[in-house]
């Protein structure tokens, strides 16, 4: 905060029931936390499609003589090769290591352990504890 020229407030939410305490900072700069857009992964893109699109899109006009007529060449070019790299490349990435589904038990037990070890952290109840731990040894040896 030392090197931000506005003024920096600091609240912190003591209403929940963990032992962190979540702090609020409000500055008044103003930011834009648009996502940006996804960059092409040029190491996926189908070569040979992105050929085929190009070539049906721009067209050969050797009558380039005016300004404008090269503007909007231009302008029609970037936009087909724009195109022509969305429809090459895949939609989504494959996954390299695809996992096998959890079952639905299991997902259950997972939250019901997290759940009890967020009360054992509050209360440090010793039966709590244990049942935290039968919980993490059974939800280990069903995922094996």
């Amino acid at each position: 905060m030392k090197d931000l020229p506005l003024p920096v407030y600091l609240t912190y939410c003591s209403a929940l029931s963990s032992d962190h305490l979540p702090v609020l900072i409000d500055t008044a700069c103003r930011s834009s936390f648009q996502h940006p857009r996804d960059r092409p992964d040029f190491r996926r893109t189908v070569w040979a499609n992105f050929h085929t699109h190009l070539e049906s899109q721009i067209p050969f006009d050797p009558e380039l003589h005016k300004g404008m007529a090269i503007d909007r060449c231009v302008e029609n070019s970037s936009g087909a090769v724009l195109k022509a790299l969305t429809a090459s490349n895949p939609k989504c990435r494959p996954r390299d290591n695809p996992r096998p589904p959890i079952q639905g038990g299991i997902h259950d037990e997972m939250h019901l352990k997290n759940r009890l070890h967020r009360r054992w952290q509050v209360t440090m109840d010793p039966a709590l504890k244990a049942e935290v731990n039968r919980l993490q040894s059974l939800v280990t040896r069903r995922l094996k």
